[in-house]
């Protein structure tokens, strides 16, 4: 049975959190982490924009200022952790900037999880939940 674009979504954001606390701890290859994250970021967000994002406009009009809050903090999460594979892991003002990443991150998913998904989950069918989770597992992961 597929899984709802809900699911899928929020397993990402499980995984993303997992990879971030690798870093927070410096645990392991750090750039190597951060790589990764960057990997499962970017087509996460530009899924959620191309189509998730539209789609929750569509079927709950009212949210069109959480989807420009989301976007935009998409565009912030990218600039930070671009600044963060620029940089040398352990080194001046590294911890700093991985804790502004992870703080951001948090946020964000946070305020998808509390205001924005639960407007498709509502208002979607869950043959259409599927359809769209797993057109997000091709978009993400090529899956």
């Amino acid at each position: 049975m597929a899984s709802s674009v809900v699911t899928v979504i929020k397993e990402q954001h499980r995984e993303l959190d997992k990879l971030v606390k690798q870093v927070e701890a410096e645990k392991g290859d750090v750039a190597a982490t951060l790589q990764k994250i960057y990997d499962l970021l970017k087509p996460h967000q530009e899924a959620e924009e191309d189509f998730v994002y539209p789609t929750i406009k569509k079927v709950e009009p009212d949210t069109d200022e959480e989807v420009k809050d989301g976007t935009a903090e998409h565009d912030h999460l990218e600039g930070l952790l671009t600044e963060l594979l620029n940089q040398e892991p352990g080194g001046p003002g590294f911890d700093g900037a991985v804790a502004a990443f992870a703080a951001e991150l948090r946020h964000h998913v946070e305020e998808e999880e509390a205001d924005l998904l639960p407007e498709l989950q509502e208002n979607m069918s869950r043959p259409d939940l599927e359809a769209m989770g797993e057109r997000f597992l091709k978009a993400t992961t090529g899956g």
